[in-house]
């Protein structure tokens, strides 16, 4: 199981370059239902914009 910065799990895999949920984190703190529903009302798209990819210029 990865682990991030504090030495939480996630608690499922997540794909590589996709964001990591608050509700996806095996912590305490993502137990505390108030705390879930600020951080998911604070304000940011909860579908971030996909990043053009990459081209080969040459």
């Amino acid at each position: 199981m990865p682990r991030i910065h504090a030495g939480e799990s996630l608690k499922a895999p997540v794909k590589a370059d996709a964001p990591v949920r608050f509700l996806e984190i095996d912590s305490p703190y993502s137990e505390n239902s108030q705390l879930g529903r600020m951080i998911a009302n604070r304000g940011l798209d909860p579908t971030p914009p996909q990043a053009p990819a990459a081209r080969l210029v040459g």
